[in-house]
């Protein structure tokens, strides 16, 4: 099954808990990866794959600094949907 896939992770650092950010770093080097981002206590990581999501939860890089809490996959790419906000004023007095 090819095509783009986004994992979703929710992890914790082994020793800093305000690290989860620098898995960033250990995910851009899996092969496979396209891409990452943090949103709230998730990461975010792009595959070129469905097949590759072993190659990143088994990576050793990852798995010595980090634990994975929880894990999902969806088909496509999210990592450019963003919540848009809007305020709407009731003018009625």
């Amino acid at each position: 099954m090819s095509g783009l896939w986004t994992l979703i992770l929710r992890i914790e650092s082994k020793g800093c808990a305000s690290c989860v950010a620098t898995a960033l770093t250990h995910l851009f080097k899996i092969k496979g990866v396209s891409g990452v981002k943090v949103r709230g206590r998730e990461i975010l990581v792009l595959l070129n794959d469905k097949n590759l999501v072993d190659n990143v939860l088994n990576n050793p890089s990852l798995r010595e600094y980090y634990v994975i809490k929880e894990w999902s996959i969806v088909e496509g790419n999210i990592l450019d949907n963003q919540l848009r906000f809007t305020l709407q004023l009731n003018t009625r007095v």
